[in-house]
């Protein structure tokens, strides 16, 4: 429940500024996670912006022998490293995927950089 508090404050406190559009996710499981960061990437690629923020809040952990970060969505209970790849989104794809969908195409369309700005704020 903290972490929908904490994501609703600051979407509020986001969208309370000028030149600025935010929007709350609530993924219960992995598919959800990634498909409503896809789904975020794609609409901004039309309207390209200086800074995409994507701000995390719930459960996350470290794991395996580099210290893999997951994200946890809600439904996902991992006991090892195993569950996370299965269960969890690393933030290894989450980089790869802001990457693919932001930086890749707007270069070579608009030589335009989108900084891409990603704060965990996980227990």
């Amino acid at each position: 429940q903290n972490a929908v508090k904490d994501a609703t404050s600051v979407n509020a406190k986001l969208n309370s500024t000028p030149f600025c559009t935010s929007t709350v996710m609530l993924p219960k499981d992995k598919i959800g996670l990634w498909g409503g960061i896809r789904q975020r990437l794609q609409a901004v690629k039309q309207n390209p912006p200086d800074l995409f923020l994507l701000y995390y809040a719930g459960h996350g952990i470290q794991q395996g022998a580099k210290g893999t970060v997951y994200l946890v969505p809600g439904t996902a209970n991992p006991v090892d490293e195993e569950d996370c790849r299965v269960h969890c989104l690393s933030l290894d794809d989450v980089l790869r995927i802001c990457h693919k969908d932001l930086d890749e195409p707007l270069r070579k369309r608009s030589k335009k950089d989108v900084l891409c700005l990603i704060v965990i704020d996980a227990c």
